[in-house]
């Protein structure tokens, strides 16, 4: 550290330290698998609109694993619904794990920012 005044990092301030930088990869990782998440929410959405668009006698092929299987129009939509609302709650779960760390992350921020001041850059 380059600054006026010396100031002493005790083992907890490391940990702090530490901890900060393991939520911020974390965060990182999570904000990737909200991103990732979002994007098959979004594909379900799309082929929910495409199957409405179908006439009622054509079989819907859905791929489950790796193999395809012929769907009636009804309960390809209902498979399609079933599978949009499972995506949705992995997307709010992990929407909730972003606002915990981030929460922890401020939390950290306010007691190193006061020990350290500006000897210490907790920015992206």
């Amino acid at each position: 550290m380059s600054t006026d005044e010396n100031i002493e990092v005790t083992w907890e301030d490391q940990q702090m330290i530490c901890n900060f930088g393991y939520l911020n990869s974390h965060l990182h990782e999570t904000q990737a698998q909200i991103t990732r998440q979002t994007e098959i929410l979004n594909n379900l959405e799309d082929a929910s609109n495409e199957i409405i668009l179908l006439d009622d006698e054509v079989p819907v092929y859905c791929r489950i694993g790796e193999t395809f299987f012929a769907f009636p129009k009804e309960n390809a939509e209902q498979h399609i619904e079933s599978l949009k609302e499972l995506q949705q709650s992995k997307v709010d779960e992990l929407t909730e794990k972003q606002r915990e760390i981030k929460e922890k992350m401020a939390t950290l921020k306010v007691q190193l920012y006061g020990k350290f001041k500006t000897s210490i850059n907790l920015d992206e």
